[in-house]
């Protein structure tokens, strides 16, 4: 999500309507798990020996729902018109706060300002990055940077542009944050992409989800080695895990990529700017 914002921040674009574009392409990838994971359980046989029960959904829905209102609260209230995406964020912070402290009370009230002091210090760190990126888009502007890309891309069309697009973003986010990608390469290719006709709404979430594809890609993907630490195995295990997610991550890149009408249409139904 904030890579989003940041992608918005950098180009002019709707946060609302990009929002939404890759809230599409999340819902393709989860078709594609859910369709994975059902034939991966009948193979196994995993599941049989339980039935679904209405009275347990209940019981979990109530011990989650708290959780599950926060993105509802979020996406309902910007959507629907009650608050802008800045108002949604302040919202969501105090709805955060007031469901860990009052009612999961995993937060004491004397913990909130640690807490907030830490989210002070990345909300700092990315508003350096955006300057600093700021500055380096309107030098690499001035020395005509994005004019010199278009040219070494030539004049193709939108699917080799896209293709060379998703390789330096799957690339980039291998080695480096989705932030910071964000912030330095999206400035350079987002010109080259609107000559040739590119959805700026939809290279947003294309840009996103080339950056999560990245960040689970071995040998360099940074979720790799969190998952290395986290569940103390060993790099080849891990990757060996990820290998069918990641398979299905890159089809379902490749289908919202050069079948945008899977992820446009809710934009495209939205009434918000």
């Amino acid at each position: 999500s904030v890579a989003v914002i940041l992608y918005c921040l950098q180009t002019g674009q709707s946060i609302a309507k990009v929002f939404l574009s890759a809230l599409g392409a999340g819902l393709v990838f989860l078709a594609l798990l859910v369709a994975y994971s059902l034939v991966y359980a009948l193979r196994r046989g995993i599941g049989r020996a339980r039935h679904f029960s209405g009275p347990a959904l209940m019981r979990a829905l109530r011990r989650g729902g708290w959780a599950l209102m926060l993105p509802a609260i979020i996406l309902g209230g910007i959507y629907s018109g009650y608050f802008t995406v800045t108002e949604a964020a302040a919202v969501s912070a105090v709805y955060a706060m007031f469901v860990e402290v009052c009612v999961y009370r995993r937060l004491k009230l004397r913990e909130l300002l640690g807490v907030s002091s830490t989210s002070a210090a990345t909300i700092a760190m990315l508003l350096i990055l955006i300057a600093a990126g700021s500055v380096m888009t309107w030098f690499m502007t001035v020395q005509q940077v994005p004019q010199m890309i278009a040219g070494a891309i030539g004049a193709g069309s939108s699917e080799w542009v896209f293709m060379i697009i998703n390789v330096i973003f799957l690339l980039a986010g291998m080695v480096i944050d989705p932030n910071s990608a964000i912030i330095v390469l999206a400035p350079l290719i987002f010109p080259t992409a609107m000559a040739v006709g590119i959805d700026p709404v939809h290279l947003g979430a294309i840009l996103t989800l080339n950056l999560a594809i990245g960040m689970i890609s071995p040998p360099f993907g940074i979720n790799l080695f969190v998952g290395i630490v986290t569940f103390k195995s060993h790099f080849a295990e891990v990757v060996r895990g990820c290998l069918p997610f990641l398979a299905l991550a890159l089809l379902a890149l490749a289908l919202v990529t050069y079948i945008p009408s899977l992820i446009m249409w809710l934009p495209d139904l939205s009434s918000v700017r």
